[in-house]
């Protein structure tokens, strides 16, 4: 995914050479690292932040925030991090400058990174939905299709959660809900028959169907809350609150028609949009 903006990268580079003293990258940007952009990855959550076969790091985010950082005449560094619950939260501890692992903004996860982060601009909207084996493609249409089921979820995140609150709506006590730190493992135990669904984002069960094959993604819908409400979900980067004039610059980076995010959003129009 880095080679998605080469040819962008070669560009910014020639244009930071000549750009004047206060243009972007100037020295109100201050990082953990002076010259450097410390960004806290999961590798699980492909096509958003993984490695290759190679140990690089590839992926949506990774590609957009390495563009970023070259604007900015920093060097893009990743940190890697093995659990992506909490990873909201590293910024504001000085773990780094910048979250991002396809991170969906809502309100308990803003709480919990607190005063010393910032969250930016949405650059991208994910619709929830299911894998399952290409046989059962016509067998997952609604929580109640989960009964007496096995589903794997990554743990604390929003499949998690909204899974939880739909069962617990409808009453449905006999589903259980195994946690994983890999979506690939995951996608694989499916294929096998041990688990009956993976829930994640559109966007990885999606890559996840194509990148196995025999899966077959289904029933795309809107995140829903405790309270039942069904809404749009948002991602954002979470940056740390010290590192002065990183967040204005990546909310320019991302309202920029000139730097688009390089995955498309899904989005249903059913959706309410979330309160923050």
């Amino acid at each position: 995914m880095f080679k998605m903006f080469k040819m962008s990268l070669v560009l910014a580079s020639a244009l930071l050479l000549v750009a004047p003293a206060d243009s972007r990258g100037d020295s109100r940007l201050r990082t953990l690292n002076p010259g450097v952009l410390q960004v806290c990855l999961y590798p699980g959550f492909a096509p958003f932040t993984s490695k290759d076969g190679k140990g690089e790091w590839t992926g949506w985010d990774v590609s957009y925030l390495d563009h970023f950082a070259a604007s900015e005449r920093l060097r893009f560094q990743p940190v890697e991090v093995t659990r992506f619950d909490g990873i909201w939260t590293l910024p504001a501890g000085d773990v780094c400058d910048v979250a991002a692992a396809g991170i969906s903004d809502t309100q308990d996860r803003r709480a919990e990174s607190g005063a010393r982060a910032a969250w930016s601009q949405h650059y991208y909207r994910v619709l929830r939905a299911f894998l399952v084996r290409s046989q059962d493609a016509h067998g997952l249409n609604s929580i109640a299709d989960l009964r007496d089921r096995t589903v794997i979820v990554t743990g604390n995140a929003t499949a998690d959660s909204d899974i939880q609150h739909r069962l617990a709506r409808a009453g449905i006590t006999t589903t259980t809900i195994l946690t994983t730190f890999n979506e690939v493992d995951a996608a694989r135990e499916v294929l096998d028959g041990q688990s009956f669904a993976y829930a994640g984002g559109l966007g990885s069960v999606q890559h996840l169907a194509a990148q196995l094959g025999g899966l077959a993604v289904t029933w795309p819908h809107c995140n829903m809350l405790a309270d039942g409400s069904e809404v749009d979900e948002p991602f954002s980067f979470v940056v740390r609150s010290a590192s002065t004039g990183v967040i204005a610059a990546l909310d320019r980076f991302i309202s920029d028609p000139a730097t688009p995010y390089p995955g498309k959003s899904a989005f249903d129009p059913g959706c309410s949009e979330g309160s923050l």
